[in-house]
């Protein structure tokens, strides 16, 4: 029982209480995440000694499965004196109407293992309103839109309702998402949800991968106890933004990039900035990018421009480039971090952009990487492990050779000359499959030579149709505008013979209109 409770059951009327955490070891995008270490303390400890605080809540059961592989949990559960009950690994409807009747509830909270951020007062606030006036059967922060963050959500339900839910809700889906139903026939429950404000769309606080693993040790880290609230978390990631992704995380710390040298934009900063470029790019004529088109831009003008100055390294190339257009190194650009804008130099953007690209790389390490598409050579240069590398325009092959790196004249269109594949090679690109009409060349090519390829890593943008906030709009028009690739996720998606070990979506933008995802793979067969 919560030693913190205020309110006896005799003076909730005879309502008994209970929170149930529903835990599991099997997690498909991250195994045995309910004891992964977090500051010190498993996972689901940290989710624990949060509920236990909740001053309305009478008793905290730990729910798992009766498989052996769930015996870590039930011992973790012994060893600190916790409440636990064991019941179908798959049903887990008929699991949490077992404990409720095991441990005699009236009323229970619904919560998961993976929300180590689950907030006691927001448990409180909640079984209020399901106190406060006219019976309920399901109070929740989450029946709408909802007003709070992933991994602080809320569900109150009656013990009557769960057994309800129990018998008639048969459905497979209904019966592996305990209230589901409800949320589905509202008509046929007295239903209260509950709103604290616009629908959130902020940082997530849930752990469903390694990165959210990472943010969610950070956080706790950085508070250093685990008192703080949904809100002053949210806050906490919001003023930093590099914290939402660990190759982020490192390459702030391996740069000296410090909060202290960006400014994250405030809301309405990020309102107008979108709005102003989305009404821009309704403006825009639409780029027809087809060979010709790469071949002049970048070949004849961008890069060939540079083969007519005297710059001898890569990164000398990038600041006269800038030069020419007017910037510095030192000027402020917005850039983003997954859907957070701020404010920092150019070249503090690149120097954790190019830092990014290496430690993503470094765990691909295989005795050599090579780029396709290398432009003149700027991230291929930053490799410390034998390099080399494809390019399609004859001034960027040119500018490679002048900055003393190994690279060939290359057509991601053009199958033979991915012969210039060596084996043992991760191969990798940095917006360059962005600039094809389809990346079905791209696969197909390097499956031709799959004897020769250990990994690849795309840095690359990627359409999403599902983007919904006016940002992800703007993100996907930009991409229609500029006539830039939009197949490379459905073709790797739908390739039986491709295994895709790593994907994160808008992880940097130089241009946050177009940020860089990051995918990671390799051929089954080649394994």
């Amino acid at each position: 029982m919560s030693s913190s409770s205020s309110h006896t059951p005799e003076e909730r009327g005879m309502s008994r209480t209970v929170a149930i955490v529903q835990a599991r070891m099997s997690s498909l995008r991250l195994p045995g995440k309910v004891l992964l270490d977090v500051a010190g303390e498993p996972l689901l400890a940290r989710v624990v000694h949060r509920v236990q605080r909740a001053a309305l809540v009478d008793e905290v059961v730990v729910a798992t499965s009766t498989e052996s592989a769930d015996d870590p949990i039930v011992e973790l559960c012994q060893q600190r004196g916790w409440n636990c009950s064991r019941g179908s690994a798959t049903d887990v409807l008929a699991r949490y109407a077992q404990a409720a009747a095991e441990f005699q509830a009236s009323v229970v909270v619904r919560i998961t293992a993976d929300c180590p951020i689950v907030d006691p007062e927001l448990i409180d606030l909640a079984l209020r309103e399901y106190h406060a006036g006219p019976p309920l059967d399901y109070v929740s922060t989450v029946i709408e839109k909802s007003s709070v963050p992933g991994g602080t959500s809320v569900e109150v339900v009656s013990a009557d309702t769960l057994h309800r839910l129990n018998i008639t809700a048969n459905a497979p889906e209904w019966r592996e998402h305990v209230t589901l139903y409800i949320r589905h026939h509202p008509e046929k429950f007295r239903v209260k949800q509950l709103q604290f404000g616009p629908p959130y769309s902020g940082p997530e606080l849930e752990v469903d991968t390694q990165a959210d693993l990472s943010l969610i040790r950070t956080l706790f880290e950085h508070f250093g106890h685990d008192r703080f609230t949904w809100g002053e978390a949210v806050a906490a990631v919001l003023g930093r933004p590099h914290w939402l992704d660990p190759s982020i995380i490192e390459a702030f710390d391996e740069t000296a990039v410090t909060p202290a040298s960006y400014e994250v934009l405030t809301q309405e900063e990020a309102a107008d900035f979108v709005q102003s470029w989305t009404q821009r790019l309704e403006q825009m004529t639409p780029v027809q990018r087809d060979r010709e088109w790469i071949l002049r831009e970048y070949g004849r003008e961008k890069w060939g421009e540079l083969v007519a100055s005297d710059v001898a390294t890569p990164d000398a190339a990038t600041w006269e480039s800038f030069r020419r257009e007017g910037r510095n190194p030192d000027d402020l650009t917005i850039v983003s971090i997954r859907d957070a804008l701020a404010r920092l130099s150019l070249r503090d953007a690149y120097a954790v952009f190019d830092r990014a690209v290496t430690s993503v790389l470094g765990k691909y390490s295989v005795p050599r990487y090579c780029e396709l598409g290398c432009g003149f050579g700027r991230h291929l240069a930053h490799v410390d492990s034998e390099a080399y590398g494809g390019e399609l325009t004859d001034s960027g092959v040119e500018l490679c050779r002048r900055f003393g790196l190994d690279v060939r004249h290359f057509d991601f269109e053009q199958p033979d000359t991915y012969s210039l594949l060596r084996p043992s090679t991760t191969v990798f690109t940095v917006h360059a499959v962005e600039q094809l009409s389809s990346a079905a060349a791209v696969v197909d090519g390097l499956r031709r030579h799959c004897q020769n390829v250990a990994y690849v890593v795309h840095f690359e943008p990627c359409w999403r149709e599902e983007r919904a906030t006016p940002l992800g709009r703007a993100r996907n028009l930009y991409v229609l505008r500029n006539d830039y690739n939009r197949d490379l996720l459905s073709i790797l998606g739908s390739a039986e013979d491709i295994q895709i070990l790593e994907q994160r979506y808008d992880v940097i933008g130089l241009n946050p209109l177009n940020p860089t995802h990051i995918i990671a793979w390799r051929f089954r067969d080649r394994w």
